[in-house]
């Protein structure tokens, strides 16, 4: 009973989240404001051309490392700290691209002005750039571990390791490389076993709110955005706001 109870507990406040999001959705005044944007029909395509791009490209980029690794005769690499890049925050990762590559960020700034020449910034768009080169590229360099994870989780497994490594060793004695028979032999397979995981990376990438705010573009802006700005000036979260500035003000 207890071990249940404790089960619990983290299911109450996706219950409760759940409730409060049901029952903004019956808000009429919220959808009439979103419908009548503007800026809606931009923001849903900027949301699909990044989140079907960042998903995309970080697919390719898992299978061409994991093709690239079959030359080691092993069909379940270990790659080094892919833990702690799991455990980064999305929003803490953006803001280290950020301060990065920013024309007055980090790297800049150990680059100049004895090697670039440069005395000011360059007017560059590293960030909140029109077409969100920017949001895709740290949506895919946070992806890529998630996805090598999901397939180091399949490809250890013992009996799927040695059933792998005995149809590669088959695959080669037609003639095949190593490359081009884990294309043939191993990606298939595994493809199949990552339609969750990339289901998981579509959907956040689609929707994603905190790495948009800090890096996805102003114009059009991100429909995450679009949709928390009209949903911000409902009643209700107001009174939800007001609430918890009570609450805060009382326990302190």
């Amino acid at each position: 009973m207890l071990v249940a109870g404790l089960l619990a507990l983290p299911v109450l406040p996706l219950l409760l989240s759940l409730g409060l999001a049901l029952r903004a959705c019956t808000q009429t005044s919220a959808w009439h404001t979103l419908l009548n944007d503007t800026q809606l029909a931009g923001a849903l395509g900027m949301s699909l051309w990044t989140g079907l791009a960042a998903t995309t490209l970080a697919l390719a980029a898992c299978a061409s490392f994991l093709s690239l690794h079959a030359g080691y005769r092993s069909t379940s690499p270990v790659v080094p700290g892919i833990g702690a890049m799991l455990a980064v925050p999305h929003a803490a990762f953006a803001i280290g691209v950020v301060a990065l590559l920013a024309p007055s960020g980090w790297l800049l700034r150990l680059l100049s002005p004895w090697l670039t020449g440069w005395q000011m910034p360059p007017d560059w768009r590293t960030t909140q750039d029109p077409y969100g080169l920017g949001l895709i590229a740290v949506l895919v360099c946070k992806e890529v571990p998630f996805l090598l994870w999901a397939a180091n989780a399949y490809l250890q497994q013992a009996d799927v390791r040695q059933r792998l490594q005995r149809e590669l060793t088959l695959a080669t004695t037609l003639g095949y490389d190593l490359p081009s028979a884990w294309w043939r032999v191993v990606w298939p397979q595994l493809l199949a076993r990552l339609t969750l995981p990339l289901l998981a990376v579509l959907a956040y990438s689609l929707t994603v709110v905190d790495v948009a705010l800090v890096i996805g573009p102003l114009t059009p802006p991100y429909a995450s955005r679009t949709g928390l700005a009209v949903a911000g000036p409902c009643q209700p979260c107001h009174q939800c706001r007001r609430r918890r500035c009570q609450w805060l003000a009382g326990a302190g």
